[in-house]
């Protein structure tokens, strides 16, 4: 359970603790019984270049259950589609061995 709310014209989210200065916000969670701290890890990896690149924040975090959330910050919407699908490719490929289909309509 991931409970965020923000409202800015009641608080400041601009201090850290809240968005530190980025306007965009994006998460994702997986569960599947194969999910371990290893999986993490080379998820983890795979998407550690894009801070850099992309000037953005990308944390992801073990759940008590067998699964990961991955939390995202960045200044455009298309960065953080960038990640996750990278991130739903990495898992689609080594946990289901098939290719991501792509079934998003613009």
């Amino acid at each position: 359970y991931d409970n965020l709310l923000l409202n800015p014209n009641k608080q400041s989210i601009n201090e850290i603790g809240y968005m530190e200065h980025y306007s965009h916000y994006g998460s994702a969670y997986f569960i599947h019984e194969d999910v371990n701290q290893k999986l993490i890890d080379s998820v983890y990896e795979t998407i550690s270049s894009y801070s850099n690149t992309f000037d953005c924040r990308v944390a992801i975090s073990q759940l008590p259950t067998h699964g990961f959330a991955v939390r995202i910050f960045a200044y455009r919407t298309q960065i953080i589609e960038k990640i996750l699908g990278t991130i739903q490719s990495y898992i689609a490929e080594n946990i289901y061995d098939r290719k991501l289909d792509f079934l998003r309509k613009y």
